[in-house]
């Protein structure tokens, strides 16, 4: 599920001026020589690499950078929204937690993720 994540951010990314490869995605598009999920993995990577700055995924994660839920917008207590404004870790976890899956369907929200953030929360 944490390729939704990914996936969202990407999108945006591939959306906005800051994508300098548009006309390079678009050409393998229109001569049909590959398959719609090759082209959806090259958009991804080449997100990775050029937006992202080669960075790994872990840090990326740290730093939020596939964050995108307005905390702003959502129903938290202040103490919570403060939490997770400062801690992108957290912030991420909490997106994570509200993802739904392909049918729908709320993404179990485990308990190593539960241990994580509550980590994240007492220090």
């Amino acid at each position: 599920m944490f390729y939704k994540m990914i996936e969202n951010k990407c999108k945006e990314w591939y959306r906005s001026d800051l994508c300098t490869v548009q006309a390079l995605i678009e050409y393998n598009e229109k001569t049909g020589q590959m398959r719609d999920a090759q082209i959806e993995a090259i958009k991804v990577y080449l997100f990775l690499k050029i937006a992202c700055a080669y960075k790994p995924l872990e840090l990326l994660f740290k730093e939020g950078r596939f964050n995108s839920a307005d905390l702003n917008n959502i129903e938290l207590s202040t103490k919570a929204r403060e939490l997770l404004q400062e801690n992108p870790v957290a912030a991420a976890l909490f997106e994570y937690s509200r993802l739904k899956n392909d049918k729908g369907e709320k993404v179990p929200f485990n308990y190593f993720l539960l241990l994580t953030l509550k980590e994240i929360i007492w220090r």
